[in-house]
């Protein structure tokens, strides 16, 4: 079997896909992983660039509904012919610190329905674009870590309901033996904070606050908007308090191997296409590879129960999608640490966070991995290559 691996050059954001197949072709799938920036225009662009009309995508896995995240995902779906698409569940707390975070996001511009109602209720992608796509809401697992065990679950039968009730949380598509492991795991403690400072700044009249209430208000009626609009300024000031950055939940992913019990030799070929070309082979033991999303692998508990969930995985992982494009405050320097890894970092050209920083480049580099940055930029593409055992 082999095993395409593409980083987008969609600037400050993230897009990432994986195309399997045996050397026949006689099968093959699709898996995206993200698909936005802070540009959508971008992320069109670089669709029709790599897919075909059509085309069949087994699985879209978004991290975080953040819009430099998702921008690109309505086009995605419209475009190609996707299957099945998995998200962090999310309480109405979170929904509308989202509906906010993006607002400010995107600045002076107008966030598109369709992302609205993605974050106020993701199940009606169907209705939106008028296909039959499947939601699957993947819960916060943070209660259940332990070292897991349990077989790898078809595509075809994972719901909702089956991570809610069963845990079940490894994937797999048919005849390949590869697996994808999803983990949700968000627990941000400033956010009731936050939002009981952002109430007492736009309600400063009213004396009694309900945390549930108040963000049951903000996602009904699209009030959210309206506050938006008169009270702009109040709120960019609330969230400018908030220390490091806030990213209340993002699902991480593994993408790799299932049978780590017998070694699997492989030659992971990185080819990029620039100014100044240049080609990497990596001899390896595991093809693998773990999206972060905007993770907060910083935070020592966020950093522990990671490590925990995928304790079985982690040290056969060759190649990482670092956290946040970059960000000093989501980077933890373990990422690195014994294992080198390929670290993928996307982020703008001219960014305005100043992604991605150079103190985490740095550590990347101290610790031996191998920085690789995706910007904008066409020539910055990385495409990998690697074979499995079927």
């Amino acid at each position: 079997m082999k095993v395409i691996r593409t980083f987008h050059p969609i600037g400050q954001g993230a897009f990432y896909s994986e195309r399997h197949f045996d050397i026949k072709r006689e099968e093959e799938y699709t898996i995206v992983y993200d698909c936005g920036s802070t540009d959508k225009k971008i992320v069109e662009k670089e669709i029709r660039s790599c897919f075909e009309k059509d085309q069949e995508i087994a699985a879209v896995f978004i991290s975080h509904l953040h819009y430099d995240h998702i921008s690109g995902l309505k086009y995605l779906l419209d475009y190609c012919n996707v299957k099945k698409v998995f998200m962090p569940l999310l309480d109405d707390c979170e929904k509308a610190n989202i509906l906010m975070q993006n607002r400010i996001i995107v600045g002076n511009s107008s966030i598109p329905k369709f992302i609205d109602n993605l974050v106020i209720n993701s199940n009606s992608i169907s209705r939106l674009i008028d296909k039959d796509i499947e939601i699957v809401l993947v819960p916060d697992l943070s209660e259940n870590i332990v070292e897991q065990e349990s077989r790898p679950v078809d595509i075809k039968g994972v719901n909702s309901a089956s991570f809610i009730k069963e845990k079940q949380h490894k994937i797999f598509i048919h005849c390949f033996n590869w697996i994808f492991i999803p983990f949700n795991f968000r627990k941000e403690k400033r956010l009731p904070s936050l939002l009981k400072d952002l109430h007492d700044t736009l309600f400063p009249d009213e004396t009694i606050y309900s945390q549930e209430k108040f963000c049951n208000y903000i996602i009904s009626n699209n009030n959210f908007k309206k506050i938006w609009e008169d009270k702009r300024k109040k709120i960019i000031g609330v969230y400018k308090k908030v220390p490091g950055s806030m990213n209340t939940n993002s699902m991480t992913l593994y993408s790799g191997p299932n049978k780590l019990n017998n070694k699997i030799p492989s030659r992971v070929y990185c080819n990029r296409i620039s100014l100044y070309p240049y080609n990497l082979t990596v001899s390896t033991h595991c093809p693998a590879v773990m999206y972060f999303g905007d993770y907060d692998a910083k935070g020592k508990t966020k950093w522990s129960n990671f490590k925990n969930y995928y304790n079985a995985y982690w040290d056969s992982v060759c190649m990482v999608q670092i956290p946040h494009h970059g960000s000093k405050n989501n980077y933890n320097k373990e990422i690195n640490y014994k294992n080198k890894k390929i670290s993928i970092i996307s982020a703008g050209l001219n960014s305005r966070y100043g992604h991605p920083h150079c103190k985490t480049v740095l550590d990347i580099v101290i610790d031996g991995g191998i920085p690789i940055i995706i910007t904008e930029e066409k020539s910055s593409r990385l495409i990998f290559s690697c074979r499995y055992p079927k």
